[in-house]
């Protein structure tokens, strides 16, 4: 990357495609209200019952996971559907469980009840 006028440069598109998915992964910062919101909309879309918790949908998953996720750029551990799992339940089953259904989803710190400095209510 090399910078023009004060602005990032990026050498190929799938250079910048990166660093914008590194940046949105280093932010995103979700809210439950619209996360529980839509869950319960899809389970009566779908006529099916959310689960408590992320769990495999069927036996044979986790091999056809393992093949998919290498072809993917998420990080290397998260390519065992088990620790992937973990990995997305840290977020989503507080959520699917009732436990939480306010607050903030915040990368490397987790929910937290508290609005963060400058950020509209």
């Amino acid at each position: 990357m090399s910078m023009v006028n004060g602005s990032p440069q990026y050498a190929t598109a799938n250079a910048f495609r990166r660093a914008l998915e590194d940046r949105l992964k280093q932010e995103a910062r979700l809210k439950a209200v619209p996360i529980s919101r839509a869950l319960q909309s899809e389970s009566t879309r779908r006529q099916m019952q959310l689960p408590l918790a992320m769990v495999s949908p069927a036996p044979n998953w986790p091999e056809g996971y393992r093949a998919y996720a290498r072809k993917t750029r998420i990080d290397g551990a998260l390519h065992n559907m088990e620790t992937a799992l973990e990995y997305v339940g840290s977020c989503l089953n507080p959520l699917l469980s009732g436990s939480r259904d306010t607050g903030r989803w915040l990368p490397g710190s987790g929910w937290s009840d508290r609005r963060p400095a400058g950020t509209p209510q």
